[in-house]
């Protein structure tokens, strides 16, 4: 009698055990299909935005002084930084992939950020340039993000004038040593506006003088 009771819970249990773990599979296939499907996004977009780039630099776009494109090109820019972010979460920041993405993107925004430097000079265009050095290293991960939301409320207040362009401190990058090299970047996080010193912003406050009211 107790054995034809148990029998039924057995199975119970054995199904339920098969269920779960079909369940399991599924939820990690898709999780690892949308990894795959946005990181083909952002490969596909930094191509794109190497195409737009390519463009602008051979286009005299000079003649009309019209920064469209550029703007264009730099919401392009913003947006595969956000999903960048996403996919270092799905991967892991020190996935191959990943590296491999980022050191082509870091390079793109370096091109923007030449394009919007000309546009400048050559247009009486008042742009406020950022180039923002952060780490994912322990300690410095929390302040990083502390001047990126720094940063986030300062283009926010200056929305057709700022240019932000972040830069992993830590990436195994020639490019990346000789952009710190050359903008004398010694720690991280740190910012250049308008190519000015280094420094670390603790506040927006700190920020103040570049502000679309003093400009």
């Amino acid at each position: 009698m107790s054995r034809d009771f148990e029998r039924p819970v057995v199975l119970r249990l054995f199904w339920a055990f098969i269920i779960a773990t079909l369940i399991f599979v599924i939820i990690f296939v898709i999780a690892n299909s949308v990894s795959y499907l946005n990181y083909q996004y952002i490969a596909n977009q930094n191509n794109l935005i190497g195409e737009s780039i390519d463009v602008l630099e051979n286009y005299p776009a000079f003649e009309s002084c019209d920064d469209s494109s550029l703007f264009l090109a730099s919401e392009k820019l913003d947006e595969v930084g956000k999903n960048m972010g996403l996919l270092e979460q799905r991967f892991g920041k020190q996935d191959r992939r990943v590296l491999e993405q980022k050191k082509l993107y870091s390079i793109l925004e370096y091109r923007h950020f030449e394009l919007v430097k000309e546009f400048s000079e050559n247009c009486s265009k008042d742009y406020i340039t950022i180039l923002f050095f952060y780490s994912n290293e322990n300690e410095k991960e929390l302040a990083s993000e502390t001047v990126s939301h720094i940063l986030s409320l300062f283009k926010g207040q200056n929305e057709k004038k700022v240019m932000i362009y972040s830069f992993d401190y830590d990436l195994d990058s020639e490019f990346i040593n000789q952009l710190k090299k050359d903008y004398e970047f010694d720690f991280a996080p740190k910012i250049s506006i308008n190519e000015g010193v280094p420094f670390y912003p603790r506040n927006i406050e700190d920020l103040d003088n570049y502000s679309e009211d003093e400009n």
